[in-house]
């Protein structure tokens, strides 16, 4: 990029094209791989990822063992915070669902799943 003197270059605030369409990837792969495995599955769009809901990505239901439970996505496990993961669990609370946290290991192909919240019995 040619910088010219005198004028200040500004960055947009926000996330990357490229870290936006990694992030997009996992969530396309969690739906992917619950469906795969017989749940029924669906992303949030961002107009529905509002008030409570902004820490969840997605929604799914296993319909052998009947559970209802909501998915978060994330590129790297690292990513997800400590706040972000209270709230998530509060929500686990709210509604008796479970939570599941997904995420790519670092160098190796394939999603990983962690259950944050168990659905109470």
């Amino acid at each position: 990029m040619i910088k010219i003197k005198g004028s200040k270059i500004k960055r947009k605030k926000g996330w990357s094209k490229e870290a936006r369409a990694k992030g997009n990837g996992v969530e396309y792969g969690t739906v992917y791989m619950l469906r795969k495995e017989g749940y029924w599955a669906k992303r949030l769009k961002s107009k529905e990822q509002i008030g409570e809901m902004h820490c969840v990505d997605g929604y799914y239901w296993n319909p052998v063992t009947q559970t209802f439970g909501y998915f978060q996505a994330k590129y790297r496990q690292k990513y997800l915070r400590k706040p972000e993961r209270e709230e998530l669990w509060n929500l686990g609370e709210k509604y008796r669902c479970e939570i599941l946290f997904t995420y790519r290991e670092e160098h190796k192909r394939g999603i990983r799943r962690e259950i944050l919240h168990h659905q109470p019995i």
